[in-house]
């Protein structure tokens, strides 16, 4: 009697495994307390970037040559040509050159800005995978700490707060803000050619304007000291407001007074770039964009 039940047993279990091998070939394997399988993660990489037009950077001898890419040209549709610095023969001698000054610093902003953009457009990427709990491989976390270093972010921060601060600080410069530093500190550029932003460090245990090889670079770190100083952030808060329309109404204006903290030393800095906007067409460059960006805009 025992071993006809032991038998029947055997034969019901091996019957019930069967079934349960039939069910899990069709419907996927069975898990203990309705546990769910782990969910495959696939490795998200960053898509290719948008290929940049070509640059060209120029060092023109004189002001003819230094205004010949421009001629005939939009101030709002600049070219993708960059003047690396003035020539010697430089002087304001009527509006035509203030507007080709203004030509050549718009050029610059908008070049600075293509690449901030980009840097935003992957970090908004890296912030994704992190919230997907997806891991970042070894040439993102080398970017994300490049980016730390670059903005000024508290490294004891936790990567939440720090992904959130540099997305808080990290973003486009007005060009109507780029030209107005430039011409108010360099006079249009009759003087201070080599600290043409007006950006001040330490030297030789000496705190005095900086000096940059070529336009480019002195923009770029205008840039980079407006998107990184943390005592800037009203500026950060009001230019993510409004730049949503920037199509709509000009940015600068109104933000103007948040950037006072940028040279605190000068107690009528802020006075006098107001008196500069005033000075020529500068407040509209907020409009401007490379001739390919205005076409495509034009289609749209």
């Amino acid at each position: 009697m025992k071993w006809h039940s032991r038998s029947s047993f055997i034969l019901f279990a091996a019957a019930l495994l069967a079934v349960l091998a039939q069910l899990s070939h069709e419907y996927g394997p069975f898990t203990l307390f309705n546990e769910k399988p782990a969910e495959k993660q696939t490795v998200r990489t960053y898509p290719a970037p948008e290929p940049i037009p070509q640059e060209t950077f120029i060092f023109p001898k004189t002001t003819a040559e230094a205004a010949q890419p421009y001629e005939n040209i939009n101030m709002f549709q600049v070219p993708h040509i960059f003047v690396e610095e003035l020539p010697a023969d430089w002087q304001i001698r009527s509006n035509q050159d203030k507007t080709l000054f203004m030509k050549i610093i718009t050029a610059q902003i908008l070049r600075t800005n293509e690449h901030i953009a980009a840097e935003k457009k992957r970090l908004h990427f890296l912030e994704e995978k992190y919230l997907r709990n997806q891991p970042w491989t070894p040439e993102e976390e080398a970017f994300f700490n490049q980016l730390l270093q670059k903005y000024d972010i508290f490294l004891a921060k936790k990567r939440e707060g720090q992904l959130q601060e540099l997305i808080g600080k990290i973003d486009i410069i007005p060009p109507s803000i780029a030209v107005a530093q430039a011409a108010y500190f360099s006079d249009w550029g009759q003087k201070n050619q080599k600290a043409l932003y007006g950006e001040y460090g330490w030297v030789d245990n000496q705190y005095v304007p900086l000096e940059f090889k070529t336009i480019s670079e002195a923009t770029d770190s205008f840039a980079r000291q407006l998107n990184s100083r943390s005592q800037l952030f009203g500026f950060h808060d009001k230019r993510r407001i409004m730049i949503p329309f920037q199509k709509d109404k000009y940015l600068s204006e109104s933000i103007l007074d948040s950037i006072s903290q940028f040279m605190d030393w000068d107690k009528d800095y802020i006075q006098n770039l107001k008196k500069t906007y005033l000075s020529g067409y500068i407040l509209q460059l907020d409009h401007a964009r490379f001739q390919e960006n205005a076409k495509d805009e034009k289609k749209e």
